[in-house]
């Protein structure tokens, strides 16, 4: 009796790409938690509309090539998870766990290994950029927070044994996000009033990608079915709400074209991502009735737009622990005042002097409580007996001492920062 190949002794792995459509050597492949893998290779085949006396085809033969699909999993914490929301949103986190929406160019790599028996049989899959992703919070759906990934990629390798000195890390193990933990729901600008109640919140991250086909000078191997590239288009973002009806505030913001922001955070109690759109107008508002037994829910839909502010139009936040991860925001009048003082501070792990450090979103200063008082800093000079820029707070009064010998006092207020508020 022949033995088949079960979905459930089959690994999937994925690493970034160096160059575009090349898998790296030796490769470092991460293996990824899914709950549907379904890359495929994208070879068109047309049949030849060859007149023939016998009235049956002449022939079938391809004319294009590459990979698309998707790629289904619950959304989980951990380096991955990281990864693929990079690669959706073409940004990067930066050291203080925050990535914006941006222009960068990405790609994957996937190994599909499939086994029958003892037998292993690989697929691997090169060039895969996000072409879109989609996460779907459902109040009455009975499953974890559920997100997918479509790709669209260059081509399909087919392999009985693995890449050459290819190594495994292992996935991450935090447990999956679910609706009840979902939190800090807000709504910010449009004038609401009323308290919203949403049975369903949903967006679509649209990079409207495309194969590009062709003939080039370096090709050595047919039939040629790669695709030469996959470009990016514009990214849409859109989103999708239905907020149970309690009154006609959605439907004036609609009518009025109010722009707002949304955020909220998705976690397993214990870490999760803020998600933030900074502005949004409403694109559709409606309240039809379903029939009997049934609630009235408002249906809206919603297009993200560039903020200028924030240089983006999608921010996601990385929460390490929804308990303590937080942070400072700090507002001085110090004369002279360095650029960057005037920010928010973000904990990015360090400790000086067995405190924790918050580090400025520009880069430039870290600021810690050393038990009497408040410091600022150089960010490069964490650690140095002698800070280069010194800032000592007593109460609301500000010191400043520069190694050049210039001075400055002023006032400074420092205010808790919490992502999950």
């Amino acid at each position: 009796m022949a033995t088949f190949s079960n979905a459930d002794d089959g690994k999937i792995s994925a690493i970034v790409e160096a160059t575009w459509g090349t898998t790296p050597t030796t490769p470092a492949f991460t293996r990824a938690r899914v709950t549907g893998f379904g890359l495929v290779s994208a070879i068109s085949k047309v049949v030849s509309a060859e007149l023939n006396s016998n009235a049956a085809v002449s022939d079938v033969f391809p004319t294009s090539g590459g990979v698309n699909g998707d790629v289904n999993l619950e959304m989980t914490y951990g380096a991955l998870p990281h990864l693929f929301l990079e690669h959706a949103l073409r940004g990067t986190f930066n050291a203080y766990g925050i990535l914006k929406a941006g222009v960068q160019t990405k790609s994957l790599s996937w190994e599909q290994d499939l086994l029958v028996d003892t037998t292993h049989f690989y697929k691997y899959f090169s060039g895969c950029r996000v072409n879109s992703f989609a996460l779907n919070l459902d109040a009455g759906a009975e499953a974890a927070i559920a997100g997918t990934l479509n790709f669209m990629g260059k081509t399909e390798t087919l392999a009985v044994a693995a890449i050459s000195g290819s190594t495994y890390v292992s996935a991450n193990t935090e447990q999956p996000m679910f609706m009840p933990e979902v939190r800090a729901l807000t709504v910010t600008g449009s004038g609401l009033t009323s308290v919203l109640c949403f049975s369903n919140f949903s967006f679509t991250v649209n990079n409207n990608c495309r194969s590009q086909q062709g003939k080039c000078t370096d090709t050595v191997s047919y039939p040629d079915l790669s695709a030469k590239g996959i470009g990016y288009g514009r990214r849409e973002i859109t989103l999708q709400l239905a907020a149970y009806f309690i009154n006609l505030e959605l439907a004036t913001i609609f009518q009025a074209n109010t722009r707002f922001s949304i955020s909220y955070i998705i976690s397993n109690g214990d870490v999760g991502y803020k998600v933030t759109f900074p502005k949004v107008k409403l694109m559709e508002e409606g309240t039809p009735f379903e029939g009997n037994n049934s609630d009235v829910v408002e249906n809206v839909a919603a297009q993200a737009l560039y903020d200028a502010t924030e240089a983006t139009d999608m921010i996601i936040e990385r929460i390490d622990n929804l308990d303590t991860d937080a942070g400072v925001t700090v507002t001085s009048a110090v004369t002279p005042t360095p650029a960057g003082v005037l920010a928010t501070f973000y904990k990015n792990g360090a400790t000086e002097g067995s405190q924790p450090v918050y580090v400025s979103a520009l880069g430039t200063y870290a600021i810690w409580y050393d038990g009497g008082n408040t410091i600022i800093t150089s960010y490069a000079d964490i650690g140095e007996a002698v800070p280069t820029i010194l800032f000592t707070v007593a109460g609301t009064t500000v010191t400043a001492t520069y190694a050049a010998g210039a001075g400055g006092t002023g006032t400074v207020i420092v205010s808790a920062y919490d992502p999950t508020a």
